[in-house]
């Protein structure tokens, strides 16, 4: 379904603003940046697929699509993520055949031929003729009768490729490696069958499953080609544990409260003040210090005046490790990576490499449950205080751009809640918390429907105004998509 969709929103946009909006999409960890648009994609896997829909719903946010075309897609994309989950419950199911419900209710904006860009489909039979939305409709019964359509989808050939040579042959040597494939497959089908007698005998189901387990290599293989241009060489073996901040549960809903952890050595020992305002742009930088520091100590006249040329250790990169979902204990663990990469430039003054600046969630509001309890941040340093202030803060900190508070989507549409950049009268306006604060990395998308915003590709970065809009999107991954959801269910 997903080819489908790709050609009905490039009818309506048009192939050169459908590739623009690809191609200023900002950036984040394990999401693939089309440089060049997406229809100049001459081969299609279901990796490059999952890829363009991860960033999809955004781009047709936009003020010229009919608003039953967005609920269209919007359905479409919820209904493939819950269809993902290892684990489904009748009230799931039900879901799903809402989703897929409101799916043909609003289909029929496709065959509106009083506007040429949405006479895509010449009749209802020409819905008929597309297989894989007539097996949409037998999903839900399927499941209910063989189970979940984990591990025996259309990529089952490509799961057997996995199983049976790509993890075979990283556990080789590498040298001569196809007895050693044969033979690990031959001890693989061995553990099969012993496990196949052991449950059989005292009928108990062993958890271990080949796909769990993470290789080296194959996180390497992930990386998108930027994720590579740009990748620091910062080691993460030796991960100095952050102390988590103790936060308010509520008996009901649940909030991620992941293992955040750095190098053990600084990828910049010592940047001065001023570098890190000019050169990672953290505007405030010193004023913000200032007062995170008076907020941690009972004589705010015992805080030392901060300069430019004070100089600090800075990291580029930060991990946050998420437990299962209590919600969903099924699912595999996930691992956010919070990157913070100043722009690279020659000695002409040209860009040689743009900067990354990842996003992320923090709690701002523990008074309120859901989405609403959060803040976005853009996270401009990650950082801790020279020896001779650690004592007033030891724990790294990060400074971040503020945003707005969420708001929701008043048109129920695209469901998608919008901020923008919180700002004083030229800067936006900065925040120096804990690192421990960070809870859940996001990607944030410029909202096209709004006309007077600017969105300009400069080189290999993307610039916007200050008082562009921005959505939250909740399809950047699985996990994501997951929490968000849970808050939407069970917070009123």
């Amino acid at each position: 379904m997903y080819k489908h969709a790709r050609n009905w929103v490039e009818d309506l946009l048009g192939t050169k603003e459908f590739n623009r909006r690809f191609m200023v999409m900002p950036g984040a960890q394990d999401l693939r940046h089309f440089k060049k648009g997406v229809t100049g994609v001459k081969v299609w896997t279901g990796r490059e697929s999952r890829d363009m829909m991860r960033q999809f719903l955004p781009i047709i946010v936009d003020a010229k699509a009919p608003p039953d075309f967005v609920r269209l897609v919007r359905n479409l994309l919820d209904f493939s993520y819950i269809a993902h989950s290892a684990r489904l419950s009748d009230v799931e199911l039900t879901k799903m055949d809402e989703m897929l419900q409101a799916f043909h209710k609003a289909k029929s904006v496709l065959l509106d031929r009083r506007d040429k860009r949405l006479g895509i489909m010449k009749g209802d039979e020409g819905f008929d003729r597309i297989a894989k939305l007539h097996m949409l409709g037998h999903y839900t019964q399927d499941i209910r009768q063989f189970g979940t359509p984990d591990g025996y989808s259309t990529e089952t050939p490509e799961h057997l490729h996995i199983m049976y040579v790509k993890i075979p042959w990283r556990m080789s040597n590498r040298r001569n490696p196809l007895p050693q494939m044969v033979g690990y497959t031959r001890r693989l089908e061995a553990l099969e069958i012993q496990r196949a007698q052991i449950e059989e005998c005292y009928g108990k189901d062993i958890e271990f499953d080949i796909r769990d387990v993470v290789f080296e290599d194959e996180a390497i293989d992930s990386q998108s080609e930027d994720d590579e241009a740009v990748d620091n060489g910062d080691e993460l073996e030796d991960l100095v544990q952050i102390t988590l901040a103790e936060q308010n549960k509520s008996e009901y809903v649940f909030y991620p409260q992941p293992r955040t952890s750095i190098a053990r050595r600084p990828t910049a020992p010592d940047v001065p003040a001023r570098v890190i305002v000019s050169s990672y742009g953290a505007s405030n930088f010193i004023r913000a210090l200032h007062r995170f520091l008076w907020s941690k100590t009972t004589q705010p006249d015992k805080v030392p005046l901060l300069l430019p040329t004070d100089r600090f250790p800075l990291w580029h990169k930060a991990v946050l490790e998420h437990a299962r979902l209590p919600f969903a204990p099924t699912e595999p663990c996930h691992r956010d990576v919070v990157r913070v990469q100043p722009p690279v430039w020659d000695a002409a003054g040209r860009q040689l490499k743009a900067g990354i600046f990842d996003m992320a969630l923090f709690a701002t509001n523990l008074s309120s449950s859901g989405v609403s309890r959060f803040r976005a941040g853009r996270v401009r340093a990650i950082f801790s205080l020279p020896l001779d202030l650690a004592h007033l803060f030891p724990e790294p900190l990060a400074y971040v751009d503020l945003f707005t508070p969420l708001l929701p989507d008043t048109t129920s549409t695209h469901k998608l809640y919008a901020m923008m950049l919180d700002r004083n009268a030229r800067d936006p306006l900065g925040l120096v918390l804990p690192l421990s604060s960070l809870r859940l990395a996001c990607h944030l998308t410029p909202d096209f429907s709004l006309r007077s915003a600017r969105v300009q590709l400069r080189g290999s970065s993307t610039t916007f105004g200050m008082d562009h809009r921005f959505l939250l999107n909740e399809h950047y991954n699985h996990y994501t998509f997951l929490v968000i959801d849970h808050w939407r269910r069970i917070v009123p």
